[in-house]
């Protein structure tokens, strides 16, 4: 029944081809969205906009939207084919439609392809789940706003795991300072420095940021065989986001270890750039 159609509609574009106008295609489509032919649908318009080089709905874009869709709804073995072929259909509503089907990939291939870089990296971190990849993308587009996207994202999922772990831990009788700190000391202990940062700035109420955890972190500095673990850290914390800011305790320590190095610039810039809390030891 199926090649039989396609048959019919090969001869009927055939014999009208040449009179093809917009309201014998508006009719045509209506038709067979009328009588649930998806199929031939799809034939039909992939014809229409491609049969012929000269065609004047070649580059249509409700045409173009309409193929789309109903390729989504009804033939999604076209669809990559088509999202990279047609090149008028209105990316973002075709994209969101593609979100609310969960075609995750899809959509990111959409932002992508059109440069709406933002989107595509969202859709990577909060429908993909896949916060390596957007870190990949957003390393390869060369963009300070990804990178400031990715880095809150980092912040928010940190904070939900810290969240998480604070009602287990709560369960066993330790206080959200405790599952902080001891999730932080891990982290510092497996060198993992950026994730640490991470923690301590999503941390609600500064729980892991005080003299405690500093005092812990010189004690690792002061094993330490070659660069220092407390410089990486603070380096760290400066990294999570443009705004962030080291309060006086960590910012003492800081630059106590740039003098050690003889990097006073650095001191100086990061003064400048109000990165570091003045206090009367600092001065």
């Amino acid at each position: 029944m199926y090649i039989y159609s396609l048959i019919i509609l090969d001869v009927f574009i055939y014999l009208d081809y040449i009179n093809f106008n917009a309201e014998k295609i508006s009719s045509a489509v209506k038709a067979f969205m009328n009588a649930d032919l998806p199929q031939e649908l799809i034939h039909l318009l992939e014809r229409i906009l491609h049969g012929s080089e000269t065609s004047p709905f070649r580059e249509n874009r409700s045409l173009e939207n309409l193929l789309i869709l109903t390729a989504i709804k009804s033939d999604r073995s076209r669809l990559t084919g088509l999202l990279a072929r047609l090149e008028k259909y209105d990316a973002i509503e075709i994209a969101i439609f593609a979100i609310g089907k969960e075609l995750y990939e899809e959509a990111f291939f959409i932002y992508k392809r059109f440069g709406m870089n933002a989107l595509a990296v969202r859709v990577l971190i909060e429908h993909l789940k896949d916060i390596d990849r957007a870190a990949e993308f957003a390393a390869s587009c060369e963009d300070p706003a990804l990178l400031e996207i990715l880095d809150n994202a980092r912040v928010s999922m940190a904070a939900n795991q810290s969240s998480a772990g604070d009602e287990s831990a709560t369960e066993r009788g330790l206080s959200a300072e405790e599952v902080c700190e001891r999730r932080w000391r891990s982290l510092i202990d497996s060198k993992k420095y950026s994730e640490a940062a991470v923690l301590a700035t999503a941390a609600a109420n500064q729980l892991i940021r005080t003299e405690k955890t500093l005092r812990y972190l010189k004690l690792v500095d002061s094993q330490a065989e070659q660069s220092s673990p407390l410089l990486l850290y603070m380096q760290n914390l400066l990294e999570q986001g443009r705004l962030n800011r080291l309060n006086s305790c960590e910012s003492v320590e800081f630059c106590k270890e740039l003098f050690k190095q003889n990097r006073k610039e650095e001191v100086q810039r990061s003064l400048k750039a109000n990165r570091l809390e003045c206090s009367e030891q600092l001065v």
